[in-house]
Order: C-alpha cells, then structure tokens, then sequence
C-alpha cells in the first residue's frame, strides 16, 4: 500500500470505527451519540424493537452538510393525548474525530430540548410524514454523502418498521413538509440550514483523502447498506 494511498484510508477508516458502534436508544448522551452515528441513522435499535405489540415510535434526522447542521428527532411516548419529542441540533463545532480528554462532550452538546406534543401536533407530524412519503418503501441504493443535504425518517408503527430517506435536489425532498413541521415545534428557534451546492473547494496541492468528515452512506432495504456495527 503507497503512503499516499494510506494517508487516505486511515483518516476514514478511525472516522468509520467511531461512528460505527451500535447505537442502543440513549442518545440523551452526546457523547454516545457521536459514537455511534452511523448506527443511529440505520435505527438498527427501533427495527429490533418494532414488534408486534410495541409502542410506535419515530426518528427523524437531518443532514445539512455534516460539518455544518446534523438536527435529530426522536418521538417516544406516543399515545393518544400526544408524545414526548428528544431534539438536537448540531451546529459547525461536532467533529466524530474532535474528541478532547478535557472536554469530552463539546463537540456534540449543540442545541438540546425536550418537547411534548399536543394530540394535535402528533397527528400533524404523523400526517405529515405519510405524505412526504415515509412509510413507502425505501429509495434503495439512494447515495449520502456528509457534505449533502437529506433527511432520513425511520419509524415503528403498529408493529410495522419502515425506513425512507430523501436527498438533495429532487423532486422528492422539495416536496416534503415534516421539515418546516419540526423546526417549528422543536424550540430550538434554529432555521434549517438551506440546501446548496457544497461540494468542498480544494486547494491545488491539498490532498481530498486527508479530510476525515467527508463519508458517503448507501440506502438499503430497511436501513444503511452494508453498516458493520461493534460492541
């Protein structure tokens, strides 16, 4: 293996380890969470657990170019009178790879809330993502990359799991309202970072493989392709 050819691997192969542990459902940890990316994006954990029986739940995230907005929405607690919502976002300073001994926690603590939705704002969001089309099946072989910008919507309904994603542009994600549903209930005051072009600029002689946030996922058929997951 060249030396350049390493230089190149090495960086995401650390970003992939970190990113790859198994998320189990405590998210309310930053730091668990920045471990565990990856995982939770495949919502591996909402999948095992969407039996027949078990309580409906919703987890929604978003990806506005990784090093500049990643917003997560995790919806539990769903009965008739409403839901509790977890919100986080995430702005410039995560960094999978920024961890310091100091201040473990820095780099993913962000904007954090907890919400209760009415019956009115469930049935709205549940509504919401109907339309948008996240109980269709999912957009197989559908490429994100760290420096796009997508939305992901993984769900446990009736004992049913589904999982859909949509990427920028197209048609599909200039169609979807859950987004403005969320920013408005999320009390975070946050605005959505708008979708552009952000493919990175390099300078001449700046070698791509040393940046290590810039990762390309792939949509399976319930979740992220091909993720191997530890612990």
């Amino acid at each position: 293996m060249t030396r350049q050819l390493r230089r190149r691997l090495l960086p995401l192969t650390a970003a992939l380890a970190l990113a790859a542990c198994a998320y189990e459902g405590k998210g309310e940890d930053p730091l668990t969470l920045s471990m565990t990316w990856f995982s939770y994006l495949d919502a591996g954990d909402l999948r095992k657990a969407c039996v027949a029986g078990a309580p409906d739940a919703y987890r929604i995230a978003f990806n506005g170019n990784y090093e500049e907005q990643l917003r997560t929405y995790d919806v539990t607690g769903i009965a008739a009178n409403g839901a509790r919502m977890a919100v986080r976002v995430r702005g410039k300073t995560g960094d999978v790879l920024n961890f310091r001994v100091m201040d473990p926690l820095r780099s993913w603590t962000g904007n954090q809330s907890a919400v209760t939705l009415a019956a009115g704002d469930l049935a709205a969001l549940r509504q919401s993502l109907a339309e948008s089309g996240a109980f269709a099946p999912p957009p197989v072989g559908l490429e994100l990359k760290s420096q796009g910008f997508y939305w992901i919507a993984a769900a446990c309904q009736g004992g049913r799991f589904s999982y859909h994603a949509w990427q920028w542009p197209g048609a599909a994600y200039d169609k979807l309202t859950f987004p403005t549903l969320l920013v408005r209930l999320d009390g975070t005051g946050l605005p959505l970072n708008p979708p552009r072009d952000a493919t990175p600029q390099y300078p001449v002689g700046r070698d791509p493989g040393d940046q290590p946030n810039h990762f390309q996922l792939k949509v399976g058929k319930d979740g992220i392709a091909n993720l191997l997951t530890v612990f």
